[in-house]
């Protein structure tokens, strides 16, 4: 089967929820189902924008933020990133996945088109 864009949250190294810019390292098992219940049946798109790294550090600084961490450099659409990063927002069918690259946030994203809502999700993160 076919790798999906999502499988990468579940494959990574380590796992930093962002909350208004500060980061702490999440154990993957508390995220495991939640994410599994958020992404199920997502797919995959082209995204329209690119991200900009002082942009995205500085956007970083607010809300909810999940950066999944790999030890070496993946590739995923063949698009190579060694991070990936997503602005968690409630009601929300879709978003970015933010690639880091060469140390930085910069460059086209991903888009996963999600077949729920991230209400549910958002509002467990808020409970970590």
């Amino acid at each position: 089967m076919e790798q999906q864009l999502s499988d990468y949250f579940f494959n990574c190294n380590e796992i930093a929820l962002y909350v208004n810019g500060v980061p702490k390292i999440v154990d993957k098992q508390i995220l495991e189902e939640p994410l599994k219940q958020l992404t199920d049946k997502s797919y995959f798109s082209p995204a329209f924008g690119v991200s900009i790294h002082k942009l995205t550090i500085e956007s970083m600084k607010k809300g909810y933020w999940i950066e999944f961490r790999f030890n070496e450099e993946q590739s995923f659409a063949e698009m190579p990133f060694s991070k990936l990063l997503i602005q968690i927002l409630p009601d929300m069918y879709g978003f970015n996945v933010v690639r880091f690259y060469n140390n930085e946030y910069t460059g086209r994203c991903f888009y996963l088109n999600l077949n729920t809502t991230s209400t549910k999700f958002y509002d467990f993160l808020t409970t970590l």
